[in-house]
C-alpha cells in the first residue's frame, strides 16, 4: 500500500475511482449539503468562481486542495463555469447517508456548454445550439439540435468555405468531433479562436442503429438520409453524445428535419456581419440591428423563432405568401393585436418539456405550464375570426380538447406556489391523494394533540407550569420548573437540564414524537413520488405540448411583424415569379429608427432587372448615403423573404437565391492575410457562387492596394459580373473612371448621390439621382468631421495643386498608354513639336478608355508617316 493510500479515507477513495472514470470533466461531489472539489478541479473552480480554497491534510506532503458550494445554490455556479466552456460532471448521493458504511454516489449528469439547461446559462430569446460534424472525401454532415427544446436539424455541406458558413449562421454554444476530425488544426482553430466555441470529443458506435433505437423506427426512409453515410454518422454521433452526458433517452428529442440549401436564402457570415442582422458591426449590440427593430415579440418562444427565421429567408413563394397573408390580416383587424395582449402571460412550454423529459424540472414548472394551458382558450377565442389557414391551424392545436385534460390534472394536483425543490414537499394539494392526506391529517392535528396531553399530564402529575415544547436538536419534551422538579412521575425521563429547571419526555410523548417525525418523512417521499408520477404522466403529452409551444411562437412572430408594420408604416410586398426587382421609396428598417428627431429620412427608389438593367454602379461622396443605401435594399429583399412587410411605398420582390456584401475593411492578421487579401477573398467567393437570382452588394471593391491596380480590378469584376453572372448588382465605387464603363454595358446604369454645393460647403441630400459624378467631396466630409482648419485649408491647397499637375501631364499620361509602341515617337511628339496646334489638339482630344487597340495603331501609324516627312525617325 503506498504512503497516500494510508491516509485516504474511503470516501476518498471513492472519489479518485470516480474522478478517474470521468476525466476532463470538472467533477462536483456531494457531500451532504455540499458539492465538493478535490485537488486541480477545486484549484480551477476556485480561481474561476473566486471562492475560498482550503485543504485536508494541511501542511504535510498528503495535501488535498478543496472547495465547495452548496447543492441548493449550485445552479448560478455551474451556468457561469459551462458559459466559461467547463464541462462538469455532476455525482450524487444515491442511497441513503442513514444506513451504515459509505454512501454510494455516482455521475447523474454530464453538463457541457451545448447540454446545460441551467435558466443563468441560457438566453431566453436565444437558442443553446449543440452540433455535430462529421466528414467524408471533403463533404461535411453537419447536425445540430437545442437540447432545451428538442428539434434535430440535419444537412450534407459540400465544401469547408460552406460549412465555416453554416456554422457562423448556427452559432453553436458547443460543437462534437470524430477524433479523425478534430485533429485537423484549422477546423479546430476556426471553431476555438475564431468563433470560440467550445469543442469536444466524440466516437459514438453503431449511428444507423443509434438513430433507429431513439426515434423508434424501423429504418431511416422517414427522415430522407437512409442513403446518406455521412448525415447518419453526425446524427447518430449527437443522439448518443446527448444520451451520454443526460444519463436517459431524452424523449423530447422527437423530429429530425433533413435540410437544404434550396429550402432557404443562404447567408453566409459576410452577409449576417454586414448588413448587422443580429448585432451592429461597430459594438456588436443587439440595439441597433435589424432584430432589434423587428423584435416585437411578448413571448421566449416567439422571440427565438423570429432570430431563427431571421437567419433562414424562405425560397418557397408560397410558404413566404402564406405568412405575408396572416400578417395582413391580424393588420386589417387591429382589435387583434391588443387582444394577444394575453401571449405575454404563457411561458416557455418548449424549454420547460425539455426539463421534464431530462429530470431537471421543478413544481414551478409544472405550474408556469398550467398556467399558459389556462391562458389558451381566451387565444384561441381572439383569432376564431381569422380566416387564413396559417392561423386556422394554431386555432385547432389550441382547441385540443386534450389540452383541458392536461390543465385538470395540474390544477387538481399543484399548489400554487410550490418550493423550488422537489425533495421538500409542500407540493401537491389536499384531496388529491388519500394516503398523504392522513399523514397532514396527522401533522396539523398535532397542536390539538399536544394541547390535549398537555392538561392530561398537569392533572395528573399536579404540577400546573408543566409545559410542552419543541426544537429542532431536542425533539418534543416536557419542561418542568427547578420547584416542582420533585413531583415528576417516575415514567418521566430526564432529557435536558436547564438553569430553571428540567426537561423530560414520557413514553407516550416519545411514541408521538416518533409517528410525527416518520409522517413528516413520508409526507416528504409521497409527495416527491405523486409529482414523479405526474411528471410522467405530462411526459406522454410531449408531442402536444411542442405543438403549442410552436403555435404560440408562431402567432407572436406574425402579431409582432403586425406591429412593427404599423408602427413604422410598412407595406406588403409582392412576390413575383420574374426576376425584377422594383422598390418605390425604400428606407432602412434600422437608420430611420436611430436618426434624431430632428431629420427626416429619405426614401429612394431601385429597379433591377436582369433582362433590363441589372447593374448600378453608384458614385458620388462618403456620407451621402451610399452605404445606406445598398443595405436598406438587401435588408427589404430578406423582409420579403421572411414573410415581414417592409418598409417602402411598394416593393416587388423575385425569389432571391443569395445575397451577397462585400462591404468595408477588415484584415485577419492572425493568418497573415492583408485587408486586400480578405477582400479579394470575399470577392472570389462572390464570383464563384453568385448565379443570376442573387443580390450583390459590393461596396469599394479594390480600394486596398494601389489605385490603377484596384482600378483594374473593379473594372475587371464588374465586367464579369455583367457578362458572366448577370447578377442584380449594387456597386458603390469612389473610381469615377468606371462611369464609361456602366454607360457602354448593355444592362448597367449610372447612379449618383444627389448633393448641393454651395460658398458654405456642401450640403449632402441622400437621394440617388441617376448619372455619375465625378467628385468625391473627400475635404468636404474631413471638414464636417471636425479636422483641425489648418489641416483643410493646406488639403485644399494640395488638392488644387495636385489637380494642376495632373492637367499639365495629362496628355503626357495619355500618350504614355501608347508607349508600349514608341517611347521615342511619343516623346518627340508632346516636346519637341509642342508648338504644331493640330497635333496637341489630336493628343488633346484622344480618350485612351475608349480607344481601341487597332485604332491606337491606326492613329500611331498616322503620326509617324507625319512626322517622318518632318525628318524625325
Amino acid at each position: 500500500m503506498s504512503d497516500i493510500s494510508r491516509v485516504m479515507t474511503p470516501m476518498q477513495r471513492q472519489y479518485n475511482e470516480i474522478k478517474s472514470q470521468n476525466k476532463g470533466s470538472l467533477l462536483f461531489f456531494r457531500l451532504g449539503d455540499f458539492y465538493e472539489l478535490f485537488y486541480e478541479d477545486a484549484e480551477l473552480v476556485s480561481k474561476e468562481l473566486n471562492l475560498t480554497l482550503t485543504s485536508r491534510h494541511k501542511k504535510s506532503e498528503y495535501e488535498m486542495p478543496m472547495c465547495g458550494i452548496p447543492y441548493h445554490s449550485a445552479s448560478k455556479y455551474l451556468a457561469r463555469l459551462t458559459k466559461k466552456g467547463y464541462r462538469i460532471a455532476i455525482c450524487e448521493q444515491i442511497s441513503d447517508p442513514k444506513l451504515p458504511g459509505i454512501v454510494k454516489r455516482e455521475v447523474v449528469k454530464i453538463i457541457t456548454p451545448g447540454t446545460t439547461f441551467q435558466d443563468e446559462a441560457l438566453e431566453a430569446r436565444e437558442n443553446n445550439y449543440l452540433l455535430s460534424i462529421s466528414e467524408r472525401q471533403n463533404m461535411f454532415g453537419v447536425c445540430y439540435t437545442d437540447l432545451s427544446t428538442g428539434e434535430i436539424y440535419a444537412t450534407c455541406i459540400n465544401d469547408y468555405n460552406s460549412l465555416k458558413n453554416e456554422v457562423f449562421r448556427i452559432k453553436p454554444s458547443e460543437v462534437i468531433l470524430p477524433k479523425t476530425l478534430f485533429s485537423g488544426a484549422e477546423l479546430k482553430q476556426f471553431l476555438t479562436e475564431e468563433l470560440n466555441i467550445s469543442v469536444n470529443i466524440h466516437n459514438g458506435a453503431d449511428h444507423y442503429q443509434t438513430i433507429k433505437t431513439h426515434f423508434k423506427v424501423k429504418n431511416l426512409e422517414g427522415y430522407g438520409i437512409e442513403e446518406d453515410t455521412i448525415i447518419i454518422e453526425a446524427v447518430g454521433n449527437l443522439i448518443s453524445y446527448i444520451k451520454q452526458t443526460q444519463k436517459n433517452e431524452v424523449s423530447h428529442i422527437n423530429i429530425l428535419h433533413r435540410y437544404t440549401d434550396s429550402e432557404f436564402m443562404v447567408l453566409d457570415k459576410q452577409a449576417i456581419r454586414n448588413l448587422e442582422l443580429l448585432f451592429t458591426l461597430y459594438d456588436g449590440e443587439r440595439k441597433g440591428s435589424l432584430l432589434w427593430v423587428l423584435d416585437q415579440t411578448k413571448t421566449a418562444v416567439g422571440g427565438r423563432l423570429l432570430r431563427k427565421i431571421l437567419l433562414e429567408p424562405l425560397q418557397d413563394k408560397n410558404k413566404i405568401q402564406d405568412r405575408l397573408n396572416a400578417v395582413e390580416e391580424i393588420i386589417e383587424t387591429p382589435s387583434i393585436i391588443e387582444k394577444l395582449d394575453i401571449l405575454k402571460n404563457t411561458y416557455d412550454i418548449e424549454r420547460i418539456m425539455a426539463k421534464l423529459n431530462c429530470n431537471y424540472s421543478s413544481a414551478r414548472d409544472l405550474v408556469a405550464l398550467k398556467q399558459t394551458l389556462s391562458v389558451l382558450p381566451g387565444i384561441a377565442t381572439v383569432v376564431k375570426s381569422c380566416k387564413t389557414t396559417y392561423i386556422q391551424k394554431i386555432l385547432e392545436v389550441f382547441e385540443n380538447p386534450v389540452l383541458k385534460n392536461i390543465y385538470d390534472k395540474l390544477d387538481t394536483a399543484l399548489k400554487e406556489d410550490p418550493p423550488l425543490t422537489i425533495r421538500e414537499g409542500k407540493i401537491i394539494k389536499d384531496g388529491y391523494n388519500k394516503e398523504l392526506d392522513e399523514l397532514r391529517k396527522l401533522m396539523n392535528g398535532g397542536k390539538e394533540w399536544l394541547a390535549r396531553y398537555q392538561e392530561e399530564e398537569k392533572k395528573r402529575t399536579g404540577i400546573n407550569t408543566l409545559k410542552i415544547g419543541f426544537n429542532k436538536v431536542f425533539g418534543y419534551y416536557i419542561e418542568i420548573t427547578k420547584s416542582q422538579v420533585a413531583n415528576a412521575p417516575d415514567d418521566y425521563i430526564r432529557k435536558q437540564t436547564l438553569t430553571n429547571g428540567e426537561r423530560f419526555i414520557s413514553p407516550i410523548l416519545k411514541e408521538y414524537e416518533q409517528k410525527i417525525l416518520t409522517a413528516e418523512e413520508k409526507i416528504v417521499e409521497l409527495e416527491y413520488n405523486l409529482y414523479q408520477d405526474l411528471v410522467t404522466d405530462i411526459n406522454s403529452y410531449t408531442v402536444l405540448l411542442q405543438q403549442v409551444s410552436k403555435s404560440i411562437a408562431v402567432l407572436d412572430l406574425i402579431t409582432s411583424f403586425a406591429v412593427i408594420a404599423l408602427n413604422n408604416n410598412y407595406v406588403k410586398p409582392e412576390i413575383v415569379d420574374d426576376n425584377s426587382l422594383v422598390i418605390r421609396d425604400g428606407r432602412h428598417p434600422v437608420v430611420e429608427r436611430i436618426i434624431s428627431s430632428d431629420e427626416q429620412f429619405v426614401p429612394n427608389d431601385i429597379a433591377l432587372d436582369t433582362n433590363k438593367v441589372s447593374e448600378i454602379l453608384l458614385t458620388g461622396p462618403n456620407m451621402a448615403g451610399k452605404s445606406t443605401y445598398l443595405r436598406q435594399t438587401a435588408l427589404i429583399v430578406l423582409l420579403a423573404h421572411i414573410g415581414c412587410y417592409v418598409p417602402a411605398r411598394s416593393a416587388r420582390v423575385p425569389i432571391t437565391d443569395r445575397i451577397f456584401t462585400r462591404v468595408g475593411a477588415s484584415d485577419n492578421l492572425t493568418k497573415g492575410q492583408s485587408t486586400f487579401m480578405v477582400e479579394m477573398q470575399e470577392t472570389t467567393n462572390i464570383l464563384n457562387n453568385a448565379t443570376d437570382r442573387s443580390l450583390l452588394i459590393l461596396d469599394e471593391i479594390g480600394r486596398g492596394t494601389s489605385t490603377y491596380d484596384g482600378l483594374s480590378l473593379a473594372w475587371s469584376i464588374f465586367e464579369y459580373i455583367h457578362d458572366k453572372i448577370q447578377a442584380k448588382m449594387l456597386f458603390a465605387t469612389h473610381y469615377h473612371e468606371m462611369i464609361d464603363l456602366a454607360n457602354n454595358l448593355k444592362r448597367s446604369e449610372n447612379y449618383s448621390m444627389a448633393v448641393n454645393e454651395s460658398a458654405d460647403g456642401v450640403i449632402f441630400l441622400r437621394k440617388v439621382k441617376q448619372g455619375g459624378a465625378d467628385d468625391s467631396y473627400g475635404i468636404e466630409v474631413a471638414k464636417l468631421a471636425g479636422l483641425p482648419d489648418k489641416v483643410i485649408e493646406r488639403a485644399s491647397e494640395v488638392l488644387e495643386e495636385l489637380e494642376k499637375n495632373s492637367r499639365k501631364k495629362e496628355g503626357m499620361r495619355e500618350a504614355n498608354q501608347l508607349s508600349f509602341i514608341s517611347p521615342t515617337v511619343v516623346e518627340k511628339i508632346v516636346y519637341k513639336e509642342a508648338n504644331n496646334d493640330a497635333i496637341i489638339k489630336d493628343l488633346e482630344g484622344l480618350h485612351i478608355d475608349k480607344i481601341t487597340p487597332m485604332e491606337a495603331l491606326i492613329k500611331l501609324h498616322d503620326w509617324k508617316k507625319r512626322y517622318q516627312k518632318k525628318g524625325f525617325t
